[in-house]
């Protein structure tokens, strides 16, 4: 069950980010002078696109680190996920993320 809570984690958070790059993309070059007003409408879009992309991000490590220790969503051991976060290549790529996304915000 785990297994397939990942693959569809993953796929959303593809989808996702896909949309979260491509959706301003969009409104740069395919909406011209005055037409660029209608970004605005966009703006909600991106916000929650953004939104999901956090929630979905934690959730896929949570799932992860889950996979990694042979356990359940619900029962991952601090120390498992220190551990993760401090030695991995995972964590530090999800440090990086974190520390970019509060610089943009």
């Amino acid at each position: 069950m785990l297994g397939w809570l990942l693959i569809a984690t993953r796929l959303a958070l593809y989808l996702d980010l896909g949309l979260l790059f491509g959706a301003p993309l969009f409104g740069l070059y395919a909406l011209r002078g005055d037409e660029r007003i209608h970004m605005i409408r966009f703006r909600s879009l991106i916000a929650g696109l953004a939104a999901v992309g956090i929630i979905a991000t934690l959730l896929g490590f949570g799932l992860i680190s889950a996979a990694m220790s042979g356990t359940d969503l619900w029962c991952i051991d601090r120390n498992v996920l220190t551990m993760l976060l401090t030695e991995s290549a995972l964590g530090r790529a999800l440090g990086v993320w974190e520390v970019s996304v509060i610089l943009i915000v």
